[in-house]
């Protein structure tokens, strides 16, 4: 299954939920906007949650988890 795209901000930065290749756990890739560079990042959602725990991509991220919504990717 592809990424799920659970959020995306008003300056076009996306994130996605994953499980990368070779791990067990889910992931979060942040993909900066073109204007910014278009730099990605990955992390665990753990680290991911704890990094910013208020702010509206981990609220997004944390509503489809809380939902049990979250395809297995």
């Amino acid at each position: 299954m592809p990424p799920l795209t659970f959020h995306r901000s008003s300056n076009g930065d996306d994130w996605l939920l994953l499980r990368e290749e070779g791990s067990e756990g889910m992931m979060v890739r942040h993909r900066a906007n073109a204007a910014s560079g278009g730099q990605e990042t990955l992390l665990p959602v753990q680290e991911f949650i704890q990094r910013n725990p208020g702010s509206p991509e981990v609220q997004a991220l944390k509503a489809i988890l809380d939902k049990g919504s979250a395809p297995d990717v």
